[in-house]
This record gives structure tokens, C-alpha cells and sequence, in this order.
């Protein structure tokens, strides 16, 4: 008789624990796996001046009642420093006061009604500083001129007046000039070389998909476009984006020169600006 009451009250006692543990494995902040609760996908960064644009595409489980959004994390080295839960319907997101250069750990997770997060997926990002309506003027063989201030001095983006892009619009055929640069032709010497890459985008805040290093080229120079995106990597190993402006190429009447007007942004952060690293799930680059 001591025996099966002592074996009862053991399969209560056991019961119990089982109960408490299921329940447990429900508790506000669990992280779930896809199968349960899938994260978003095509998780991308765009740079803005000390801020950075985030956009996705909604998780599997967005229909679901226990849907409650995104939690989104930025974090500087391990120091959180923006922290933020969405609402059910948001693919965007915008972290500002951020420091342009610096690098960033953007996290996405999918957040349930009780708490329960998703696996995260992460990526490293930086925001970028822009510099609107520089020059880029025509190479002649008498004055090497690449891209210059309106005031005609070569454009140095740091403040070491190093990592310099040189650029320049390249006539000499007569035909439709060409975007040219020293990594195809160096007109004199000290230019530094620079390869760059065009994109099927017309606005910086785009979300566009940065190609291979390996497509980032000059030769044989690329057409000028108005409203076109470009890429272009420094000698330094730096990245920037510029834009060339509408109308596209014109003629200075001062010395009857043609120019572009292109809007540029820099990053000397390591290349995350437009290299991610992409720790979680997703492997689009941006």
C-alpha cells in the first residue's frame, strides 16, 4: 500500500514537472525555429546621411492571429543602440543618428502575441555621408581634371585627403563620351585608380543588389546616363555611390568643356557600406 501511494503521488510529481515544462517552452522571448515561426526574408540595408534604411520581405507566418511583427535590433560592437518592435504591417525601417562610416549590426527577428521570436537574421551595415552636385568634367590632354569641386579642385573624400575616386568623362573618340577612369587609362601621374559599375537604379535609396567585385570595371568606360546609379570602389579599397544628375552631360560655357553634375556618398567603414556581411539567414546583398 506505501509502495503505490509513493508510486502515485511519483506520477503526480512527474506529471506536473511535464506540464510546467511544456508551458516553459512557450515563455515570453523564446527563439523558435522556421518550422515554428519563420523570419523574414530579403532582409537590406541602404545608406543614408548617419542614417541607414532597412526593408524585408513579410515573414510566412504574417497571416497568422498570433502575428505580432518584427523586433529590430542595431547594435554598435556588443552596445545596443536602438531597439524597436514594429507593427504587424511594417517592411521598412529607418535607424537614425547613426555615425557615417562607422559599422553597424542590423537584427530582424519575427515577433508572436506571447513573445516568442523568430531566429534572427542579421547583417552589417553603414551610414554614409552626401556630397551633392560635384563637377565631373571632360579629360583633355593639357589639364588632367577628374572629379573636382564646382571650384575646379580634385575632390579628396577624406579627411587625410587620401582615398581619392578619380573620374572623368572621356571624349577623345568623339563619340558620346564615356565614363573613364585610371584603373583603364591614367592621363598623369598620381592618379589613383578607382572601379566602378553601373546599376538599374535611379535613386540612392534604392534597394539594389551590389554585384561581384569582380563586375566593378572601366574598360572600355561606361555610357553616361542621367538619372543612373553608380557603383565605384576606391584604390584604397573604400566604397562610394554617385548619381549622375539630369540633364546628364553639358557644356561650360567658361572654357566650352563638358561636365556632369553627380551627387556622390562615401564610406571608409571597411566596405559594409556596400559589401554586407550577412551573419544570419539571408544572403542578399545590398
Amino acid at each position: 500500500m506505501i509502495r503505490y501511494i509513493s508510486s502515485g503521488i511519483l506520477l503526480v510529481f512527474i506529471g506536473a514537472f511535464g506540464l510546467f515544462s511544456l508551458s516553459g517552452c512557450n515563455k515570453d522571448g523564446d527563439v523558435l525555429t522556421p518550422s515554428d515561426l519563420a523570419p523574414p526574408t530579403n532582409f537590406r540595408a541602404a545608406s543614408g546621411d548617419a542614417r541607414v534604411f532597412l526593408t524585408w520581405t513579410a515573414s510566412s507566418f504574417a497571416g497568422s492571429s498570433d502575428f505580432a511583427g518584427y523586433r529590430i535590433l542595431t547594435k554598435s560592437g556588443s552596445s545596443t543602440i536602438d531597439s524597436m518592435n514594429t507593427s504587424s504591417s511594417a517592411s521598412t525601417y529607418t535607424v537614425f543618428n547613426l555615425i557615417n562610416g562607422g559599422t553597424y549590426t542590423f537584427t530582424i527577428q519575427t515577433l508572436k502575441t506571447n513573445g516568442s521570436l523568430s531566429e534572427a537574421v542579421t547583417l552589417q551595415w553603414g551610414p554614409s555621408v552626401r556630397y551633392g552636385f560635384q563637377s565631373l568634367y571632360e579629360y583633355e590632354s593639357s589639364e588632367a581634371s577628374g572629379l573636382q569641386f564646382q571650384a575646379g579642385q580634385r575632390y579628396n573624400f577624406t579627411l587625410a585627403n587620401q582615398n581619392t575616386i578619380d573620374l572623368w568623362i572621356d571624349g577623345r573618340s568623339g563619340a558620346t563620351p564615356l565614363l573613364k577612369s585610371p584603373n583603364d587609362y591614367v592621363p598623369t601621374a598620381g592618379w589613383r585608380r578607382t572601379m566602378f559599375v553601373e546599376t538599374n537604379a535611379s535613386s540612392f535609396d534604392d534597394f539594389v543588389v551590389i554585384p561581384d567585385v569582380s563586375s566593378f570595371r572601366s574598360t572600355p568606360g561606361l555610357p553616361i546616363v542621367s538619372s543612373k546609379v553608380y557603383f565605384a570602389i576606391t584604390q584604397d579599397g573604400n566604397y562610394a555611390k554617385f548619381r549622375v544628375e539630369p540633364p546628364g552631360v553639358q557644356v561650360d560655357p567658361a572654357n566650352n568643356k563638358r561636365f556632369v553634375n553627380i551627387t556622390v556618398a562615401y564610406n571608409s567603414g571597411g566596405g559594409h557600406w556596400a559589401k554586407p556581411i550577412v551573419v544570419g539567414l539571408s544572403t542578399l546583398n545590398n
